[in-house]
């Protein structure tokens, strides 16, 4: 795969993603869900093709499923981070 080629397939997943993301801070949770099942058809597309953008995309689901699942806020932005500052603390 060429770098251009890649570089269009992450923006395609970041695009998708990020949609997902803003659906469920809008609590639009049946749109967010076909976010992630195009998600994992994107994955699964990659499988085998380009372990990077399999990868990539593999972490985006799961991002994107445990903000789902968490309860105290919708902003993504503050909860990213929260995530990253938890996972420092553990790393101490």
């Amino acid at each position: 795969m060429t770098p251009e080629l890649r570089k269009e397939k992450e923006q395609s997943v970041r695009v998708v993603f990020d949609l997902a993301v803003f659906n469920v801070k809008q609590r639009d949770f049946e749109t967010s869900i076909d976010g992630l099942t195009k998600l994992q058809g994107m994955r699964d597309a990659f499988y085998k093709v380009d372990s990077d953008l399999y990868w990539y995309t593999c972490r985006c689901i799961r991002i994107l499923i445990e903000f789902y699942h968490q309860d105290d806020t919708r902003d993504f932005d503050a909860w990213a981070v929260g995530q990253a500052c938890t996972a420092l603390r553990a790393a101490a």
